[in-house]
């Protein structure tokens, strides 16, 4: 399973890194399933590659699912894009379906449709909003916060920060955001023990949100200090 661009890091991954991965696939039988639901989601000028694209034998071992939940903010709509080439695999996903998970709504469907149709200019001002964001997250955090440190994302409105410099455990930290700092972020560890020290925010609301967010980080941080 391959999350394109990534969740939570924000990365997108180069060409060159999708083949070396997609050779192993090949080369040991394994199919892959690429979630590419961030994919109109691209800060700074990185460019999105579909796997599926690069080569023949990558397509034919590949499913591929897309949606406009994400980019759209249309997520309690329900209605995602699976795109399976190989006829065999798709015979296979379209027999499991009848279980019953094949049911988008009709509003759904509009809603779905609307979006790729329509939607080119919202992309574009959404990525613009979502960059201008993360410039001003990262620059206040690096010019007041030391001991943060933000990784840039190159795509999705997510952005992890290393937190580990707050010299807390995994528990201390979520209950720090929680109780001190009052922001309602990601905790790092639900995506894996080593996630444990980091935070996950959210950067696809407005500027002044995300200068409420700094300003209750920074105060909680600086009483930190006191007492450390």
């Amino acid at each position: 399973i391959l999350c394109s661009p990534h969740n939570p890091v924000g990365r997108v991954w180069t060409e060159e890194e999708l083949r070396e991965f997609s050779d192993i696939c090949v080369e040991n039988d394994a199919l892959i399933i690429s979630d590419d639901i961030h994919c109109d989601l691209l800060l700074n000028g990185s460019k999105h590659t579909m796997l599926a694209t690069l080569d023949k034998k990558y397509e034919q071992n590949s499913i591929t699912i897309i949606a406009p939940s994400k980019t759209f903010n249309t997520a309690g709509l329900k209605a995602a894009v699976t795109i399976i080439p190989n006829d065999k695999i798709r015979e296979d996903f379209v027999y499991m379906q009848m279980a019953g998970y094949n049911a988008p709504n009709i509003l759904a469907l509009a809603g779905l449709k609307a979006s790729y149709k329509h939607g080119k200019q919202y992309i574009e001002d959404i990525n613009n909003h979502v960059s201008s964001n993360l410039k001003y997250f990262t620059d206040y955090i690096n010019d007041n916060i030391p001991e943060l440190t933000v990784i840039e994302p190159e795509g999705t409105y997510l952005v992890w920060v290393d937190m580990n410099g707050l010299n807390m455990n995994r528990d201390e930290l979520n209950r720090f955001m929680i109780d001190k700092v009052k922001v309602a972020t990601d905790f790092g560890d639900v995506f894996g023990e080593t996630g444990a020290g980091y935070q996950r925010f959210n950067l696809g609301c407005t500027l002044e949100t995300i200068k409420e967010c700094l300003h209750r980080l920074d105060k909680a941080i600086s009483e930190w200090r006191k007492i450390s």
